[in-house]
């Protein structure tokens, strides 16, 4: 059975070494320096957590930060995961349903962005309770369209 503990920072290299390729692509385009933002991720992360197989595999690194923006106070959730995710997929999913319903019970809102061609993440993240709002005109981010994903508090 996989289990979770919190990030440390030796995590963020081992999750670099096996991280899936869309999440890598999402990270170059919405970031180019992927390596710096995922460091400044977690050091500025309010709660960051591990995911791990039995057998000591990383399958993904997932936190989230606060962000004031005009004045609002809003959760931004962020997940890094490894090739090892998809054989824990219903476990992960029922993982990060109760972390996005328990942050938003500290934020009015949750909300990040995600490109727009990452099929299993816009899945994943409407199973576990976001809205995927598509912008008119384009939020385009390294050469690819982005979509935000909300989700508003309990």
């Amino acid at each position: 059975m996989p289990y979770s503990t919190l990030t440390e920072k030796a995590d963020l290299e081992l999750i670099l070494q096996t991280v899936r390729q869309p999440d890598l692509i999402e990270m170059i385009a919405s970031h180019g320096d992927y390596k710096a933002e995922l460091r400044r991720s977690f050091e500025e992360s309010e709660h960051c957590i591990t995911l791990w197989t039995n057998d000591k595999k990383i399958l993904g690194v997932l936190g989230i930060n606060t962000v004031f923006d005009k004045g609002a106070e809003f959760g931004c959730p962020w997940f890094v995961s490894s090739e090892g995710i998809e054989k824990y997929k219903f476990w992960f999913i029922r993982q990060t349903k109760f972390l996005a319903e328990y942050w938003s019970l500290r934020y009015p809102y949750l909300q990040n962005w995600v490109d727009a061609e990452y099929i299993q993440a816009h899945n994943w993240l409407r199973l576990i309770g976001f809205e995927i709002r598509k912008s008119n005109p384009p939020i385009m981010q390294g050469g690819r369209e982005f979509y935000q994903v909300i989700k508003y508090g309990e």
